[in-house]
């Protein structure tokens, strides 16, 4: 059994990505695993995993675990959508295509081509409607492709009887800080227009930056308050909010929605093809950001959520366990 080299060294903070290679390490089967992080990460995965080999790397110091990892003929394994040139002992996961829109992001998709195209390494996919389709629309070989879905974390808070009773205001729950393609303005723009601003809290799950700090000035009418991911667990989330709202359309999979669903919490989301693959039977689906804010408002009038019994296909949790075992026998 080989080493492994668990690549967190492109993850910035404690996000999707982040709890993402956590799931697949805890359940990796092989004791030999070494991580390397950017520093701000450094004590957080140290404190999770005290008995692991953590390496803090700037640009030089990962170049040379990388150049020690093929040497002693390692696994390189990157959770994250960042392919190392000519390497072909190395997996890497592709979330999403939204780091590859605007023009910026051509050139991230150029590189990310060329850099997959120059290895013969593994390339894993999250979902079949946008990460198989792009590997299908540039060419790679179905040889050289592994499903390996999100695992779906079971129930992890109570479900609270002041869901069945809306008090006061209703908190909608809005999860990750990370980037644009989370659409907060566009529902708080809804939001603002109908007037139903006093009627309503928003909790975002995630970490106070830019993005949010600027939301709140453009905003302001409304009251947004940020739940730190890294102070609050996801269970502690769930119960304090009445439903969850997503407008994304470029999301890879949506774990705290899943975590939601999963949970009995309502989750109201706009339509997308890929919260379709994982979700459907749970959340409820919207055409448009009006009629989803019109819904919320309904609620609001009513005092009455939907009651949420959901629970994932099969296949996700077996396609999780074979991902799993090739990425252990690699």
């Amino acid at each position: 059994m080989n080493n492994i080299l668990l690549n967190f060294f492109f993850i910035k903070s404690t996000n999707g990505l982040y709890h993402y290679g956590n799931d697949y390490f805890k359940y990796i089967r092989n004791p030999l695993v070494t991580v390397l992080v950017k520093p701000a990460l450094f004590q957080i995965v140290r404190d999770m995993y005290p008995g692991v080999r953590v390496i803090s790397c700037n640009y030089f110091s990962f170049l040379y675990q990388l150049y020690l990892a093929c040497r002693c003929d390692s696994i390189i394994y990157t959770p994250s959508s960042h392919p190392i040139p000519f390497i072909d002992k190395q997996i890497i996961v592709l979330h999403d295509t939204y780091p590859f829109l605007s023009f910026r992001g051509s050139i991230k998709k150029i590189l990310f081509v060329a850099s997959a195209r120059s290895s013969s390494c593994l390339l894993a996919y999250i979902n079949h409607t946008d990460g198989l389709e792009f590997y299908k629309k540039h060419g790679f070989d179905s040889s050289r492709l592994m499903y390996s879905p999100n695992r779906f974390t079971g129930k992890i808070t109570k479900y609270r009887s002041k869901r069945n009773l809306v008090e006061n205001r209703l908190i909608i729950g809005l999860v990750g800080t990370e980037s644009l393609k989370k659409n907060y303005s566009l529902i708080f723009k809804e939001i603002q227009r109908t007037g139903f601003y006093n009627s309503v809290l928003f909790l975002v799950f995630g970490h106070s930056n830019k993005y949010i700090s600027d939301l709140k000035d453009e905003f302001s009418k409304l009251d947004i308050s940020i739940f730190d991911s890294d102070l609050f667990d996801m269970s502690y989330f769930l119960a304090s909010v009445d439903v969850i709202v997503s407008v994304a359309k470029t999301e890879g999979f949506g774990r705290p929605i899943a975590s939601a669903l999963e949970s009995g919490v309502p989750c109201y989301l706009i339509e997308n093809e890929i919260f379709r693959e994982f979700f459907v039977g749970g959340a409820v689906f919207f055409p448009d950001i009006n009629s989803l804010v019109f819904n919320l408002f309904d609620v609001w009038n009513s005092k009455k959520l939907v009651a949420v019994d959901f629970k994932p296909n099969p296949k996700f949790l077996v396609a999780f366990q074979d991902s799993i075992n090739k990425i252990s026998y690699f």
